[in-house]
Formats: structure tokens, sequence, C-alpha cells
């Protein structure tokens, strides 16, 4: 009997598919896929579990997509992320399609459970995409999308990504110059302040991104000589991160907060003087009126006591909504280096249901840190009347959005006391 030499045909479709699927690039099953008919078919059939592999071996795997909807958009991310994109540029289909791969990705780095082998694989995708893009570093727009805005909003912790230049690994492309925000919207110049900062049906994402980036500059730069000292400190964990990693769905409620705010005195009364001002917060420490910027440290708590006292509900009106899940929360404010101080803290999460730029789990954060001094034993609405009738004390507001993947927090603080609204700025925090 003669023999017969094995061929490729000869193997199972499973085994010529995993044998495909292990190949070093992406042109390489297509040049196999090439050789003949026959070996096209079973390799890259409509069932073959090849571009799955490979999409699996990158990204975290969603569930309920077929192995050809896998294809596709595995080779679409794969033409989209491999080119180089300019976002100094006009608007153009090319960034649009790319903002489109982005925000699939980034909803699966946030709502995906995470893989106990291999997690954030998606992320390190985005993190690689972030290299080679200057996304990061043009965040102001003359007409900015709803998706503009979302994709550069989720991706604030990588955009706080403070590189370093003996990691070993490309830096993420995410240095901003002042030239990328306003500091006049930074600032609420013009706004009411008697109307609520952040509407769940309206949310200004864009007036955010101002902020955003104002935090960008400020906390990334060592030429600002502001908030850079406090923030560079910090180890890499303790940084912003993307998303929450534990199930408990109180779990934001019952952790520690790092964070800054930004005042500016005196308070420029227009436009023009926010222009002419070269310093753009009291951090900076080339101005006369200066305040050092410390590292702010909230420690919180879940509680039961749903209160929140009229002098807060005039600016932060709760949101009586039909839709609206609200949590209430108690604690102290205290800074990294003053360690016997600590300021009363009480306030409340309310959900919001419209999925901005199809990206769930946005949240608006209202709360009052009261100046230390204020009873806090007893019980809580006590407690906020004592701080509220007594004219030496000090009420400071602050409202803002909880990013999805309740990690990040950024928006407005008031002075609830100072009705000529000199007391206001933005501030940032995250856990």
């Amino acid at each position: 009997m003669p023999f017969t030499r094995p061929t490729l045909l000869s193997l199972p479709n499973e085994i010529l598919q995993d044998i495909a699927s292990r190949l070093p690039l992406d042109k390489d099953i297509s040049n196999l896929s090439l050789a003949c008919k026959d070996l096209n078919a079973r390799v890259l059939g409509p069932d073959s579990s090849v571009w799955k592999d490979r999409f699996k071996a990158k990204y975290d795997l969603p569930d309920g997509l077929t192995n050809r909807q896998l294809s596709d958009e595995y080779r679409i991310r794969e033409t989209i992320l491999s080119k180089t994109i300019n976002f100094k540029q006009q608007s153009s289909e090319r960034q649009t399609l790319w903002l489109v791969v982005m925000q699939r990705m980034i909803l699966e780095s946030l709502t995906l459970p995470l893989n106990a082998d291999e997690p954030f694989k998606t992320l390190k995708q985005i993190r690689k995409a972030l290299t080679k893009s200057r996304f990061l570093e043009y965040p102001r727009r003359e007409r900015p999308t709803e998706l503009f805005c979302v994709v550069q909003l989720c991706l604030t912790s990588l955009a706080l990504t403070l590189n370093r230049s003996n990691r070993g690994k490309l830096a993420i492309k995410n240095s901003c110059t002042r030239f990328e925000y306003d500091t006049a919207v930074v600032y609420s110049f013009g706004d009411d302040l008697t109307k609520p900062f952040i509407d769940h049906e309206n949310l200004d994402l864009y007036r955010l991104l101002h902020i955003r980036s104002f935090w960008q500059r400020h906390m990334l730069s060592r030429v600002e000589q502001a908030f850079y000292g406090a923030f560079s400190l910090l180890s890499e964990t303790a940084r912003p991160q993307l998303r929450r990693t534990s199930p408990d769905p109180d779990w934001m409620l019952n952790v520690t907060w790092l964070g800054f705010y930004s005042c500016l005195h005196p308070m420029p009364t227009t436009r023009e003087d926010f222009e002419r001002q070269e310093r753009e917060t009291c951090a900076d420490l080339r101005g006369d009126h200066v305040n050092f910027a410390e590292l702010m440290i909230l420690n919180i708590k879940a509680s039961q006591d749903s209160f929140w006292p009229a002098i807060c509900n005039r600016v932060m009106p709760i949101n009586t909504g039909a839709n609206v899940v609200r949590k209430y929360f108690q604690g102290v404010q205290a800074e990294l280096n003053e360690e016997d101080e600590e300021n009363p803290v009480f306030g409340f999460t309310e959900t919001i249901a419209r999925e901005y730029g199809g990206i769930p789990g946005w949240m608006r954060i209202c709360f009052a840190i009261c100046e230390e001094g204020t009873e806090t034993s007893g019980p809580a609405q006590n407690n906020a009347a004592n701080t509220v009738d007594n004219d030496d004390m000090w009420v400071h507001g602050y409202e803002g959005l909880v990013l999805p993947g309740e990690r990040t927090m950024i928006g407005r603080w008031l002075d609830l006391k100072m009705t000529d609204g000199g007391g206001r700025g933005p501030f940032i925090f995250w856990n």
C-alpha cells in the first residue's frame, strides 16, 4: 500500500483554524487562505472561529456576538487603530470612525466582567491606541459632538496618566496646553449660580470637558507650579483609574476619595479679565494670594440619614424624577498633611438614566463640606444646623458628575455663604 503524505487539507477544520489563529500576523491568515479555495472555505468559512480567537487574544470578549460579528469588529478595529490620526485637524469622517471604535472599546472596558487571568485586555489596546493618537492633547473643538465629549471624558483616567520616561513602555500622548480650555468656563463665569450645575436630561458635557482639561494641564505640568507636585508624589495605583473592581453596589460610597479644588482670587469680573490674567489658580505660587495645593481626602460611608439642608438645596436641588435612584452618605474631609483637621461631609448621589454617547453609568453627586468645629455627634440635621446658623462657619457645596466606572468625579464647588459668587471653582476627586 503506497504511503500518502498528509496535507493541510487532511486535518480537521478545528485544527486548521487553530493553526491559522496562531499565525503571527493577520496578513499571514489571509495569505494562507489564498493557497486554495478549499483551504479558504475551511479556515475562514462562515462558522470559522479564527477571527474570534484573534479578537479574544487582544480584547475582552463580549457576550452574544457571532463569529461573523466578532470577525467584522476585529478587522474594523485593526484597520482603524493601525493608522495614526490627528485630532488637531478639523473634524473628519476618519475621526468619527475612530471615535466609534473607541466608544465600543470603552463600553467593553467598563461593563464586561473582569477576567481573573488577564483583566483589562481591551483597556490595554485603548492605551496602545493613545500612544499613537494625539486625541487627548486636543480636547477643544469649535463644535464638539456628544460622542467626542463622551469619549474624552470616559478616558479621563488615561488623560491624567503621569508618563514616566523610564517605564519601558510608550507614553500616552496627553500633554495639554492652556489653549485647550477656557478659564472663564472653568470658573463658571456668567453662569446662574442658583441653578443646578448637573442637569440629568441635558448634561453640558463640553463644559465638564473644559474642567477636565484644566486639571489635565495643572496636574501634569511642572511649568504651572500648582498641583503637579502633590499629584506626582502619589503612586501609580493611587492615581485615577478607569473602573471599579468591586461588585458592591454601594462601593463608591464606602471608600476614600482623593482630589483637589481650585479657587481664584481676585475673581475676574469680565471675560477680558480672564483672558488677560496669567494666573489660573491660587495654587500658582507666583501670585500674591496663595492657596497651597494640598491633596484633599474624603472618607465617606453610606448613610440612611436622608437629610439635605435648605442652604444646600437652594443651589443644588434634589432631582425628584421617577427614574432617579438616590443614595446618601456622610463622612469627613481632611488634607494629607493635616492630621488634626477633619471637616464634616454629607451628601448624595443620583443615577442618570440617559446613556450619553451610548455609555451607561453617569451619576450626579452633590455634597457639602462644613468647617471644622461643627458638632458631629447626634442627628445629622443638628450637625448641619450648627454650621448653617453660625455666620462665622463656612459651608462649601460641591456638585459634579461621577464618570462611568465610578472612579472619578469632576465638577464645581461654591461657597454657599458668599452671596457674591467669588468663592467658586472646579474640583476633581478620584478613588
